[in-house]
């Protein structure tokens, strides 16, 4: 059931793809304002990844585990009056307090529902980028589009799914869907959401709270956060620093690599070559003209 859904996933991004939306943005996307605003943007998980050295990471990772407090809803967490905002708290404080172990029994569906986390976490990536660190109107659709979790119901399959797999997923939908569809911008979301979780559980928590106010206020989206967000926020709380860290050392750099475009399904490569040939073609024309006109002119 749920490879066929992915396969009508697939089958509908591949009709959904606009060759002429995608070469507009090949050809003109690097002069975008809205780009260059977004790529040269500063990210709230850059400080915190940035700041981290080593030690601090094996220090933060042990004082969290210690801390540990299933009843409290900053569960290991031992900074969260320092770490989160007041309004994260506020929200934190009213998160449903529930247990998953009957649930999440397996290392293998933690795992299943890291890969999820990925792909909810780069949709807000995208929307955070184009939005310049605020919320826009579009930014429910957005992020609910961009996510196959959501908009699909997609369920991911670590013994089948890897880390890159999720980024591709992700990127592939980038390049189909919302406002800005260009591979360069795809690539840095990618590497976002490697920072996001090289910070740590507390940032993906801020990631997943804003996604969770974000939804709060749409009429059409709210749902998500009954079926999918919430229980993601207390859940993140839930696992130790060390069993996040473990998933997310998988999730590196060489994820983003792997990603190609051919290996989007989507025939970029050849649609840039043969958009490249042509504009050659016509560039090759015009100055023939340009010549025949000038001799024609030098003739009289």
């Amino acid at each position: 059931q749920f490879s066929m859904r992915r396969s009508m996933r697939l089958m509908q991004e591949f009709e959904a793809f606009d060759e002429e939306r995608y070469l507009g943005d090949y050809f003109g996307a690097s002069e975008d304002m809205l780009y260059l605003e977004a790529k040269q943007m500063d990210v709230h998980w850059h400080s915190h990844a940035n700041n981290l050295s080593e030690t601090q990471k094996i220090v933060e990772m042990t004082e969290a585990i210690k801390n540990l407090n299933t009843t409290s809803k900053c569960a290991g967490f031992d900074d969260c009056d320092q770490f989160f905002t007041q309004s994260e708290r506020d929200l934190l404080m009213k998160l449903p307090n529930r247990d998953y172990g009957s649930i999440v029994a397996r290392a293998s569906d933690e795992e299943n529902l890291f890969l999820g986390l990925i792909d909810i976490i780069y949709a807000y990536a995208y929307d955070y980028r184009m939005a310049i660190g605020d919320q826009s109107t579009e930014s429910a659709w957005t992020i609910g589009k961009l996510s196959s979790t959501l908009s699909w119901l997609d369920l991911y399959d670590c013994e089948n799914d890897t880390p890159a797999d999720i980024l591709r997923f992700g990127m592939r939908r980038t390049l189909i869907y919302p406002y800005l569809r260009y591979w360069n911008m795809a690539r840095l979301v990618a590497n976002d959401v490697v920072n996001i979780f090289n910070s740590g559980r507390r940032t993906v928590l801020r990631c997943l709270l804003a996604v969770y106010k974000i939804f709060e206020t749409s009429d059409t989206h709210y749902m998500f956060n009954k079926l999918y967000i919430a229980d993601y926020c207390v859940w993140l709380q839930k696992i130790s620093e060390a069993v996040f860290r473990n998933f997310g050392s998988q999730l590196t750099k060489d994820c983003v690599l792997s990603v190609t475009k051919e290996s989007l399904d989507l025939d970029l490569v050849e649609l840039e070559q043969l958009a490249l040939s042509q504009e050659e073609e016509e560039e090759v024309e015009s100055d023939t003209n340009d010549d025949t006109t000038t001799d024609s002119e030098n003739s009289h």
